[in-house]
């Protein structure tokens, strides 16, 4: 045991007796002296810390008084934990009233007396960067602009008093606090002593990262489109971020009141290398959230500011929250959070007995106080006050050793203000890019967005193999290196109808305009790609249509004409019972008319009666289905043009009767004309093939926008 005698000598009184305690306690003598008495019988740990303030003086700034005189950070009164002895930091901690605002020791007092120039809470934290320039109010004041560097914190610094407006200018300003960091006064709800279980909104910026239904990572939400989290946790699912979500507002992990949001695009640090350096990534979101007491944002650590040793942080999680529980993988479903104290990258290094880079920053618990992170919480926040009282996101969860809670092993975090260049680089370019070519080589997916409603959506993918199934290989390097956007139904139940729908932004001069890209479709004919423009008038025109057709990548040009605001990318569902994809790549506007391409059968030199088909590949489709083609025919029985369906028995095909046939076209040779022709429910394997005969004269026959539907074409 330990025994604190008040004085010179073990017959002083006595202040405490301790016994098998393993915690943190302060205590102040009277006198000048501390005897301290240690009795064990084996091996003891032992730290003691004194400083030799006289009892009684008032504390430091930001600190307040424990009932044995003792000062701590104000941050520890009413954040649900016993700091002072005897628990006082933890009483009187309920709601304040309707008109009054919480000092930080937990005192109330009414808000009119904040930033008044005269201290009213204990603490004096009602002073707290109030900022402000007062003048007698019956004068009228003048300000003019300083001339140099500021500090720009203060917007008085920027000002100086002036008796005469020289710019004869009035102007107004209104002060607001930044739209991030903050939790809403209205969900604070009575403290729980000792509790760690965080109520709903109480961490508005922390969402849970799943694979499909499954939890991975902890996240943190710095925008209405953009999360971060640790690298390692998103590392398996680079190429599928189609496959991850975000859950947003719950504090349960499995989400079930909360709001999922899925991935579109996953953007690791280029100098990732795991936990060992630049362990950070970016999600961005499909759609952008909208905010509400359970859902906020928090503020970036935008400087590489020292961080205080024994600053107080908070970290939150759905790891584990016993240490025995790591075997049989036992998380908490309950959002749980912690205290943890800051520890300087020496001492933390020392720790570990290895280097801790600038690129990461050290908290966990202090001589028995706090907590830390375990398994299961990476990715999460490590989250710290700034001086006006917003929260700041100092770090992610990267990594740990020894046992959760380990006093001399505490949990090691990315540092974010290392990143903030990268991280606002990142989410500029994404939000202020307008390139018209995008062949989705760099970050992001230039000026496109994806607006889709349901899960069916565009996300941008690596060219690789999948267990989902998409292209191999990318259209503009013809390698598995490459990137596109991709849009599969593998992750979409079946009775989703939504569309993936991808826009693409026009500034309309006035000009007509020609839409490139390449496509690909994947695995079986279920989906329909199409080209839409949207007017000034808000009217859509669908220009271009096209199901699916097998093969290598292949090119589009669809002419724009103007006025056009907006071209969309639509990739539908025809065919629900089975799943497939469509690739986009090497998309480009260009401000000229596009080359008019089509296929062209000459009868020229050959003789009346020959034929010659173009087939498709062999199809296995059971439903009936409508077969369309644009066509140019001029004089009248020079050829005809037919439509066959050929049946495969042991890789020979067997025509049968003509479905469709035309002979003659416009008069005009340079129009096009539509066709259409039903195509039967056919069970055994076929292929539709496009016949042209030559007739009597010599001419020349034009097809293009060949497209096969699924359904009827009348229904």
């Amino acid at each position: 045991g330990v025994v604190f005698y008040d004085g010179f000598l073990a017959k002083d009184d006595v202040l405490i007796n301790l016994c098998n305690y393993s915690s943190y306690i302060y205590l102040s003598s009277s006198g000048a002296a501390l005897y301290v008495e240690v009795i064990a019988r084996g091996r003891i740990n032992f730290t003691f810390e004194y400083n030799t303030t006289p009892k009684g003086l008032d504390c430091p700034a930001r600190q307040s008084k424990c009932g044995d005189m003792i000062c701590l950070p104000s941050e520890l009164w009413c954040d649900n934990e016993a700091d002072c002895y005897h628990g006082e930091d933890e009483q009187s901690c309920g709601p304040c009233g309707k008109d009054e605002i919480r000092c930080g020791n937990g005192q109330c007092i009414n808000g009119i007396l904040q930033c008044n120039g005269r201290y009213e809470c204990d603490d004096g934290s009602d002073e707290n960067d109030c900022g402000s320039k007062t003048v007698p109010s019956s004068q009228t004041v003048y300000m003019s602009h300083k001339q140099g560097q500021q500090d720009d914190s203060q917007l008085h610094s920027y000002l100086h008093l002036s008796t005469v407006c020289q710019s004869k200018t009035e102007i107004t300003l209104n002060c607001s606090k930044k739209a991030c960091g903050e939790q809403s006064p209205s969900l604070m709800v009575p403290y729980i002593i000792g509790g760690t279980q965080a109520y709903k909104g109480q961490w508005p910026w922390v969402v849970a990262v799943r694979k499909g239904n499954n939890f991975i990572c902890g996240g943190t939400l710095i925008s209405d489109r953009w999360v971060i989290t640790a690298g390692h946790c998103v590392e398996s699912v680079l190429s599928l971020p189609h496959m991850v979500s975000i859950v947003t507002g719950t504090t349960m992990k499995n989400g079930i009141d909360g709001h999922v949001i899925r991935v579109s695009e996953i953007i690791m640090n280029p100098d990732y290398n795991f936990i060992y350096k630049a362990d950070i990534s970016l999600l961005f979101l499909q759609r952008p959230i909208t905010f509400d007491d359970y859902t906020k944002p928090i503020c970036l650590s935008n400087t590489l500011q020292h961080i205080p040793r024994d600053s107080i942080c908070y970290t939150a999680g759905w790891g584990l929250t016993d240490p025995k529980d790591a075997k049989l993988q036992k998380r908490s479903n309950d959002l749980m959070y912690a205290k943890a104290f800051m520890w300087t990258n020496s001492k933390c290094s020392l720790a570990y007995s290895s280097e801790i880079n600038d690129g990461m920053v050290c908290a966990g618990i202090l001589a028995g106080k706090g907590g830390d992170t375990c398994q299961g919480d990476s990715g999460g926040p490590l989250m710290c006050t700034n001086n006006d009282g917003t929260w700041q996101l100092v770090g992610v969860t990267s990594w740990g050793g020894g046992i959760c809670g380990k006093s001399t092993l505490p949990g090691v975090y990315t540092r974010v203000a290392k990143f903030d260049t990268w991280i606002k680089t990142v989410t500029s370019i994404r939000d202020h890019n307008h390139n018209t070519k995008c062949d989705f080589e760099e970050q992001g997916i230039c000026s496109l967005q994806d607006i889709s409603v349901g899960n069916f959506m565009w996300t941008k993918r690596k060219a690789g193999w999948t267990l989902g199934g998409q292209p191999l290989t990318d259209s503009t390097t013809r390698t598995s290196k490459g990137h596109y956007v991709y849009a599969d139904t593998y992750m979409v139940q079946a009775n989703q109808s939504n569309n993936a729908v991808l826009k693409h932004r026009l500034n309309d001069n006035g000009r007509e305009k020609c839409l490139t890209f390449s496509y690909k479709f994947f695995n079986n004919n279920c989906l329909k790609l199409s080209v839409v423009d949207v007017r000034n008038d808000g009217v859509q025109h669908e220009l271009w249509e096209l199901s699916y057709i097998s093969g290598d990548w292949m090119e589009a040009a669809i002419a724009i004409a103007s006025p056009v605001t907006e071209i969309h990318v639509v990739a539908s569902r025809i065919i629900t019972h089975f799943d497939g994809g469509v690739a986009i790549d090497d998309i480009e506007v260009l401000n000229k008319t596009c080359n008019e391409w089509c296929l062209k059968f000459n009868g020229d030199n050959f003789p009346s009666g020959t034929k010659a088909k173009l087939t498709s590949s062999i199809l296995h489709s059971s439903g009936p289905r409508c077969f369309r083609l644009v066509y140019k025919l001029c004089h009248q029985n020079a050829n005809y043009l037919s439509v066959l369906v050929g049946y495969v028995f042991n890789d020979i095909k067997f025509y049968g009767s003509s479905l469709w046939t035309r002979s003659v076209g416009n008069i005009d040779c340079s129009v096009w004309s539509k066709g259409h022709v039903d195509i039967p429910s056919i069970a055994l394997d076929h292929v539709i093939a496009i016949q042209v005969e030559r007739g009597y004269q010599s001419d020349s026959v034009y097809i293009d926008d060949i497209m096969l539907q699924s359904g009827n074409c009348f229904k």
